[in-house]
């Protein structure tokens, strides 16, 4: 869809299971944006546009960059293990505002 050609059915279920990692996340900032929008008697495309920029925001749509970038310092799964127990500190709450610790 994003090239002009039906996507394989690995990078299909790949970009499924980004977005539902994404969007199945409680309350966040992105839904309270389509809400209040939508409150206003706006239509679904302006409550649409208005969560997805909620989320390109570093404290709401950032923390799944963060992941893959860490995902790219692992590199092989082999090393996945490893790379956890090399860890200073525990990775509580993704990233996001609620988290205890600071953002790496």
């Amino acid at each position: 869809m994003l090239h002009g050609e039906v996507p394989e059915a690995a990078i299909a279920r790949a970009v499924e299971q980004y977005l539902m990692l994404v969007i199945d996340h409680g309350f966040n900032a992105s839904t309270f944006t389509a809400r209040v929008i939508a409150s206003t008697g706006a239509d679904l495309a302006a409550c649409i546009c208005g969560a997805i920029g909620a989320m390109s925001g570093p404290l709401h749509g950032g923390a799944p960059s963060r992941a893959l970038d860490m995902l790219d310092e692992i590199g092989d799964p082999s090393r996945a293990a490893a790379f956890v127990r090399e860890l200073s500190e525990p990775e509580i709450g993704h990233g996001l505002r609620t988290s205890c610790l600071q953002d790496r």
